[in-house]
């Protein structure tokens, strides 16, 4: 499993509706979906806890493997 040290974008750069739906995550299980700008589903996860998980793709300071950091910087939105 190849891992580089190019980081998630930080959600402090992302759009403010993306940081409060953040925060408004419900600390229950679930699915997610993430969509590109075009609304596709570029990833599909699930959680034990939505509140937990979800937002460790946006932490500035993690070191991602190459293939969900460039996922994630394309996410524009999630559900």
């Amino acid at each position: 499993m190849a891992t580089t040290s190019q980081k998630a974008p930080p959600i402090t750069e992302r759009p403010d509706y993306l940081r409060e739906r953040l925060k408004a995550l419900p600390d229950t299980p679930g699915v997610y979906l993430m969509r590109d700008p075009q609304g596709r589903v570029i990833y599909a996860g699930k959680a034990l806890s939505l509140r937990n998980r979800v937002p460790n793709y946006f932490q500035a300071s993690s070191v991602l493997p190459e293939h969900i950091a460039a996922m994630v910087a394309r996410v524009y939105e999630f559900e």
